[in-house]
């Protein structure tokens, strides 16, 4: 644009003297016209040197701030030489003004605009007080104004409310654009690692139930050419166990997208302590034959809690027989349930073989497992735990962990006591 006024200002000289023969001082801007492209010359090697880290001191915004002064003055200096105050170009302050507003903090594009409303008012009064000499548009005006004080005030006022308002006008408009700029940036991020997600989790779900139909099919293959009946019903039992696990990998699947796609469901008012001894007493046959030392303590001040209680129910069941599957014989595991600051608080511990470090950042997400609890047991399919949470964070609860391994894992699970609204029909 510099490049462009600086060639616009010789034509307009040429033209303006030399063919409409209106009296303006054409050498002195012809010189500001070079001296206008040896600016230019001066901000490219400066904006490359800042581009290459080699100009320290200066930054991008000093570089623009230096450069829209630099210009002001110029401007000051061609209006001066053309007609002072009296020169329709007057009006080319205000793209001076509009750039700092765009690219500038509207604290310092006010300064500017400041700046640029004293340069004018220097101008207009040093000619009309006669301190610099006043270069008459003669041939284009023919009445000059430069020295009626009273015009001078009430278009200098004028001036100086537009170009505060336009300052703000352009100020306000590019800060929305900048943070809109700023919130599809961030969304453009995440529906890029949503879609990384996406593809990770079709691949997780195809290869495993790709690896539970290829089993089975083995199984099958096997069965059906073999003749002893004993080696029959065994791969016939392995394939329908490979069924079985396929069946709940499913169900599991469904069920936690189900739970991602509507987060309503039916709320009452029940009673975790009795739902938590339920489940307890549901895994009794588990614990006694790994002979588990089940400790609990339940005190919910007798306060009932509103939520989904099937869901809940699945909660407490998942976490149970995690520390159930994952504590060894003769271990112990801890469930303790109490009422505080408005909400449930329930702990659940075992002196299981624990998460490690390198694994705790990922425990919740959909088909994760552990490395040691894959070497305990193969054929988890890493839902249990995206369900729990899910559950837990469809109540507005929170679950979190602490775990070291071959030492045990404490889960504790916050749901606060909030007001469901009720389903309406229709």
């Amino acid at each position: 644009m510099r490049w462009f006024a600086g060639v616009c200002v010789i034509i307009a000289t040429y033209v303006t003297s030399g063919i409409l023969h209106i009296s303006i001082r054409a050498t002195e801007l012809y010189v500001l016209a070079l001296f206008l492209f040896i600016l230019n010359f001066i901000y490219r090697i400066l904006i490359k040197r800042i581009e290459e880290g080699r100009a320290q001191i200066l930054t991008e915004q000093s570089i623009i701030i230096i450069q829209i002064i630099a210009d002001l003055i110029l401007l000051t200096c061609l209006l001066h030489f053309a007609g002072g105050v009296e020169s329709p170009f007057i009006i080319y302050y205000i793209f001076h003004m509009m750039i700092a507003g765009i690219l500038l903090p509207r604290r310092i594009a006010y300064l500017i605009t400041s700046f640029t409303l004293v340069l004018v008012a220097l101008l207009a009064f040093l000619e009309f007080l006669g301190v610099i000499p006043h270069y008459s548009l003669e041939g284009f005006l023919t009445n000059g104004f430069y020295d009626d004080l009273s015009y001078l005030a009430g278009t200098g006022f004028v001036f100086v409310t537009t170009s505060y308002v336009v300052v703000y006008m352009t100020g306000t408009i590019s800060s929305r654009l900048r943070k809109a700029e700023r919130e599809y940036r961030v969304a453009n991020i995440q529906l890029e690692e949503k879609d990384k997600i996406k593809d990770e989790y079709v691949y997780r779900l195809s290869h495993d139930i790709k690896g539970h139909v290829a089993a089975i099919k083995s199984c099958l293959d096997a069965s059906a050419m073999l003749d002893s009946p004993e080696a029959i019903k065994k791969f016939d039992e392995l394939a329908l166990e490979r069924t079985a696990l396929l069946s709940e990998f499913i169900t599991n699947l469904l069920r936690i997208t189900r739970l991602r796609l509507n987060k309503e469901s039916e709320m009452t008012d029940f009673s975790l302590k009795a739902v938590i001894e339920h489940v307890i007493e549901l895994n009794r046959v588990f614990t006694d034959k790994k002979r588990l030392s089940v400790h609990y303590e339940l005190d919910d001040n007798g306060i009932l809690y509103r939520g989904n209680r099937f869901s809940i129910e699945e909660v407490f069941g998942n976490m149970i027989q995690n520390a159930i599957k994952y504590t060894n014989t003769e271990g112990k595991i801890h469930i303790r349930l109490y009422y505080e600051q408005n909400s449930f608080i329930i702990e659940i511990e075992d002196t299981g073989i624990g998460i490690p470090e390198s694994d705790k950042a990922n425990i919740f997400r959909e088909f994760y497992r552990a490395k040691n609890a894959k070497q305990l047991n193969r054929d988890g399919d890493g839902l249990g735990l995206a369900i729990v949470k899910q559950i837990v964070e469809n109540h507005q609860g929170k679950i979190s962990l602490k775990s070291k391994e071959n030492k045990g894992t404490k889960f504790t699970i916050v749901l606060p006591q909030i007001h469901f609204p009720e389903k309406t029909e229709g």
